[in-house]
């Protein structure tokens, strides 16, 4: 069996020790009450990874994850505009299981399609990036398996499938303020990852839907670090971004970097926007600085829900960063670069 089967049999274990004990019902809740369990930390301590640098060409990077591989020239709205209609518009897939009981303990096997359109809306936000919890031994249907899966895995309540990747780069709310989850799905360290999911309700907790995304790879965390389009991994990244994955909280990640004396500004022409900076947080997957912006009508508002306001014509913002320490440097180094955010439909 492969390692991706393998990652997705105990997900699903791990899902059903979630849900487990609740009685189901037809009943779907409020999209917006998704629930983010926090972030794994690093098996080990730094930021992973190698130092070897990437190059800062605009030409674009590939990743290989879950079987996905694609390049895209984030410099080219065309480009840009095909990926998220093809990756990220794409159908949405049933989760129906075969097998899942939680009165047995049984976790069942979700859909291989929808297993996919998961991984392929991880992918979409991996190729345009660049290219610690415990379950208790008393839980009913407790297995060890589903615990090392909890263990190295983003866990989603009240979403699943692509809906539940979104949340977990949304980072609404104020415990996200480091945006872990994030950092975790675009860590260009992490050539696989497993997932699983369900849609079982789950009364007592009045949640639809749970997802856990395996996304600590043993074998390739602390190895060297593979080729991005810049040394740097940003949200949004840098050349045109669709509107509707640009939120509330932006990020800018840099291995091994120290972020305790940097600052932040963005420019929409000649217009300063307003920055609010979180404070600077290690431990999961790269060092990353993240601050919250002013998206137009919504000041400073971690826990707006909805993306950033649509806009009538191509959004120019220019993100500048200073006072950025990394490593081998004696000096502290300015990052800039530019954010383009459209509407693919117009």
């Amino acid at each position: 069996m492969g390692a991706a089967a393998v990652h997705g049999l105990l997900l699903c274990t791990c899902l059903c020790l979630l849900l487990a004990g609740a009685s189901a019902r037809p009943q779907r809740r409020h999209p917006r009450h998704d629930v983010l369990l926090p972030a794994p930390k690093s098996p080990t301590e730094g930021s992973g990874g190698g130092d070897s640098d990437g190059g800062d060409s605009e030409v674009g990077a590939t990743i290989v994850a879950a079987g996905f591989a694609k390049w895209v020239n984030i410099s080219s709205r065309p480009a840009v505009r095909k990926l998220f209609n093809e990756a990220y518009m794409a159908e949405a897939v049933d989760i129906s299981k075969t097998g899942f009981s939680a009165t047995k303990c049984t976790p069942g096997t979700p859909p291989a399609a929808y297993i996919q359109s998961t991984l392929r809306r991880i992918n979409f936000f991996r190729v345009c990036a660049h290219a610690a919890r415990e379950e208790p031994p008393h839980w009913k249907c407790y297995k060890k398996e589903g615990a090392e899966a909890a263990g190295k895995s983003n866990l989603s309540l009240g979403t699943h499938g692509p809906d539940a990747v979104d949340s977990q780069m949304r980072e609404r709310k104020g415990s996200n303020y480091d945006v872990a989850h994030r950092r975790w799905l675009l860590y260009p360290n992490t050539p696989r990852m497993g997932v699983g999911g369900t849609d079982y309700f789950n009364e007592a907790f009045n949640y639809y839907g749970a997802t856990a995304v395996w996304i600590i790879d043993d074998s390739t965390f602390s190895g060297p670090r593979p080729a991005t389009r810049n040394k740097y991994v940003a949200w949004p990244p840098p050349g045109y971004v669709p509107y509707q994955v640009v939120w509330a909280r932006w990020s800018f990640s840099y291995p091994g970097a120290d972020f305790s004396a940097a600052k932040v500004t963005l420019r929409r022409g000649t217009t300063l926007l307003g920055v609010k900076r979180e404070a600077p947080s290690g431990g999961s997957a790269d060092n990353t600085l993240v601050w919250v912006a002013n998206t137009q009508n919504s000041l400073y508002n971690e826990d707006r829900f909805e993306p950033w306001d649509k806009p009538t014509a191509v959004q120019k913002i220019n993100v500048t960063i200073t006072g950025v320490k990394v490593p081998a440097s004696t000096k502290l180094r300015t990052f800039s670069y530019l954010v383009q955010i459209f509407d693919p439909a117009a």
